[in-house]
């Protein structure tokens, strides 16, 4: 889906900046207009103004900040206390300063008349749509604090899972920046000293010690055109990511890359169960349930998958069939869901399918890292006695000379 970048002034009166995906540019437009946004300018999104967002409410919140937020809200609802006066207390609570700004925009909007489903509404990075309809779903039945409080346990599972994947994948970003930084210090500074010292003692020098002498010169005098050739690839590959055609490619490859794809499918069949699991249980219907999951999904691929469900469902086929149809979802979903649709619990089949992925998710991150940090340090000594040979060879070649003499 087409991306495009779009400058407009708030119901508040505030000027803000940002992305929005849509099919066309009316319907850009349009969907801004719809949360109160008067748009000033819109166009087509690129390298230079993609992602591009400078208002507070624009701006990502972490989900262990949204889960704390959701948890304090459910504490001041609880205790009985009017909502415009709750979210003044958020508002002065609230230790992240995108949430508390957010909060006072809600605040002024609530009080204005608007629902507090509409106030949140108008700021879609901080309050996804899933956030929204539960919150809409609460209103309608008088739950608002169940709402505030089932999107707690989903920040905090989020968070959890995001905690996972984060310390899994450090430990081999560390061991990949220094093989870089060794190889670089290696061919840049050590590599140059000694073959100074070996060129002064007159002596030949071996095919191999030559060709890594040669690669270290042309990183030493053409240093700027490999860091201006890096800046170019980086910028073409964000300009790639940003297409319709490279999302999808790059959409099946994370899914199909051996050891991270099927850790990528378990992430997002256990992303697609809890949150129709929390959509279901605020009572929304599957069908609507469905197309909001579908936004929320990670994965373009599986993001499109839902949308084709929601439309089998739409036209009478069960769930677990329109999941099947999509060959993307494992037979533990597609079985649970098929129980579940026949024992009248989908809701209950939905959560276990969502606990038992987030713990296969856990898992395959763990193996996932266990099986590349070792590959890593294999590759990363490779690499560093390669250049060490390098610089060894002349020195064996030469007490083989003194030997013979």
């Amino acid at each position: 889906m087409p991306k495009y970048a779009y400058e407009a002034v708030t119901a508040l009166g505030k000027k803000v900046r940002g992305n929005i995906e849509a099919d066309d540019t009316s319907k850009a437009v349009a969907k801004l207009t719809s949360t109160g946004h008067t748009v000033i300018s819109m166009k087509e999104a690129n390298i230079f103004n993609s992602d591009l967002n400078v208002a507070v409410g624009g701006k990502k919140v972490p989900p262990r900040d949204m889960g704390a937020y959701c948890h304090q809200f459910v504490s001041i609802l609880s205790a009985g206390v009017p909502l415009v006066s709750c979210l003044k207390m958020m508002e002065k609570q609230s230790q992240n300063k995108v949430l508390a700004e957010t909060t006072r925009e809600m605040r002024i909007s609530v009080e204005k008349g608007a629902t507090l489903a509409n106030a949140m509404a108008k700021h879609d990075a901080v309050f996804p749509p899933l956030f929204v309809n539960m919150v809409r779903s609460g209103e309608e039945t008088g739950n608002i604090d169940k709402s505030f409080e089932q999107m707690a346990v989903h920040y905090e599972k989020d968070a959890k899972l995001r905690g996972i994947v984060k310390k899994a994948m450090m430990y081999p970003i560390i061991v990949c920046c220094l093989a870089v930084v060794i190889v670089i210090v290696l061919l840049v500074w050590i590599v140059p000293q000694f073959m100074d010292m070996f060129l002064d003692m007159d002596m030949e020098m071996p095919a191999y010690t030559m060709a890594v002498v040669a690669l270290s010169d042309f990183l030493v005098g053409n240093w700027y055109f490999l860091l201006g050739g890096i800046l170019v690839l980086v910028a073409a590959f964000k300009v790639f990511k940003s297409t319709d055609k490279g999302k999808h490619i790059l959409g099946h490859l994370a899914i199909t890359i051996p050891i991270l794809g099927k850790l990528n499918t378990k992430t997002a069949c256990a992303q697609f169960s809890r949150n129709l699991q929390t959509m279901l249980g605020a009572g929304i219907k599957i069908t609507d349930a469905l197309g909001i999951v579908a936004e929320t999904m990670s994965s373009l691929i599986y993001s499109e998958a839902v949308f084709e469900v929601k439309k089998m469902v739409e036209m009478g086929l069960p769930l677990q069939r329109a999941l099947e149809k999509t060959g993307l979802f494992p037979a533990m979903v597609t079985n649970m869901v098929a129980v579940g649709e026949e024992a009248g619990s989908t809701e209950e089949m939905l959560g276990t399918v969502a606990d038992y992925y987030e713990e296969e998710v856990e898992e395959a991150t763990q193996q996932a890292a266990a099986t590349l940090e070792p590959l890593l340090i294999i590759g990363m000594a490779g690499v560093a006695l390669a250049v060490i040979a390098a610089v060894f060879l002349p020195i064996i070649s030469l007490y083989g000379q003194l030997d013979t003499i």
